[in-house]
């Protein structure tokens, strides 16, 4: 099946290709041996991670001192988890915790980037 480059080297799927993996947003690209690899990559939404771990089925890793009080809400999770296994950075969608960024790096926890800075960050190697 061909697939077609415009001239700003945009990518035009055909439909069969994209209904036969269903509603995605995002494209995980890779290169392999000459080849595109494209993967569909479904960002689960914070809710169901919010209800898992309000539910007991999740248990964070750190606990409630690790991070500022104000900080905590619905995303200690995220934060705790993140400063437990010292990452290098958390990938969110939810505006509501990218808003707290700046304030979570001034604690001592990790960037929080959106999807896009994350691709970003990756491509020049920080």
């Amino acid at each position: 099946m061909l697939a077609k480059i415009t001239a700003k080297n945009q990518r035009t799927l055909p439909k069969s290709v994209t209904q036969g993996v269903g509603a995605t947003e995002y494209l995980d690209v890779q290169v392999r041996d000459g080849q595109i690899i494209l993967t569909p990559v479904r960002i689960q939404r914070g809710d169901a991670v919010r209800a898992a771990w309000q539910s007991g089925t999740l248990r964070p890793l750190a606990n409630a001192a690790t991070v500022q009080e104000e900080l905590l809400a619905d995303y200690l999770p995220f934060m705790q988890l993140a400063l437990a296994g010292r990452a290098r950075g958390l990938v969110s969608g939810d505006r509501d915790l990218l808003a707290v960024a700046d304030a979570f790096t001034k604690v001592g926890g990790c960037p929080i980037l959106s999807l896009e800075a994350s691709f970003r960050r990756q491509r020049i190697g920080v």
